[in-house]
């Protein structure tokens, strides 16, 4: 089950990451009315699919008529498959440099395994057919959870302008997320650095069943699925397999 990008900004502001400020709107007017309140925004079509700005569904405007223009470009739009009815205006931040981070459910290592890249801001499958080298791997014991120290040991000698110890502990957050949230990925990308370490873009995904361990009695997350595509809670324990 994949998540619209809002979703899941709630849930990495309650951890302690930073977000930008942003406005989930179905109006042009509504969108040029968020632009007066936050400034320099994105402009973000809200789908429950990746590569949105490649497919033209993220512009940026400096000013509220702008906003108000991209949102009606990008409003009524398809986007791999997803019509496109909301989009995200978002404050823009000051961007030193873009790296990538995320959390997944990894076969091979029958786990968690946090992946973090100097290459943000790409298609993380680009950045690995070119270099897997490029992309550090950190599998993660899911009975002690994610260790900050092991984390910063395993990013050493990586020029990320942000310190080890911060951004180890950005990421030992991140799991968090993953983990509370029966995610099988989290990903920011790009994460943006600039005076702090800021979640840019993100992607949730989660197992449609999941929503049965996480919450019971519920149907559904905010930006899932239709609450009649989900499964109901029986009031028994679900089986596996």
């Amino acid at each position: 089950m994949n998540f619209e990008e809002h979703a899941a900004k709630p849930l990495l502001a309650a951890a302690g990451l930073a977000v930008p400020r942003s406005r989930l709107v179905e109006l042009a007017d509504e969108a040029a009315d968020a632009a007066r309140a936050l400034g320099r925004v994105a402009v973000k079509a809200q789908a429950p699919t990746g590569k949105r700005g490649k497919a033209g569904g993220v512009r940026f405007a400096a000013t509220p008529d702008e906003a108000a223009a991209a949102a009606a470009a990008i409003l009524g739009t398809e986007i791999g498959g997803h019509r496109i009815r909301r989009v995200l205006v978002e404050e823009t931040v000051d961007i030193a440099r873009e790296l990538y981070a995320a959390v997944l459910t990894d076969a091979a290592a029958k786990g968690p395994v946090i992946l973090f890249s100097l290459q943000g801001g790409v298609d993380i499958e680009e950045t690995a057919s070119r270099d897997a080298d490029a992309i550090r791997r950190i599998p993660v014991d899911i009975l002690a959870g994610a260790d900050r120290a092991r984390i910063a040991a395993a990013l050493t000698g990586l020029e990320t302008g942000v310190a080890a110890e911060t951004l180890a502990s950005f990421l030992a957050r991140l799991y968090g997320v993953w983990r509370d949230n029966d995610a099988e990925l989290l990903e920011i990308n790009p994460l943006a650095v600039g005076s702090t370490a800021t979640a840019g873009w993100w992607r949730w995904t989660a197992s449609s069943r999941s929503t049965i361990r996480r919450r019971p009695g519920a149907r559904y997350w905010p930006g899932s699925p239709r609450p009649s595509r989900c499964p109901r809670w029986s009031g028994r324990p679900p089986r596996w397999g």
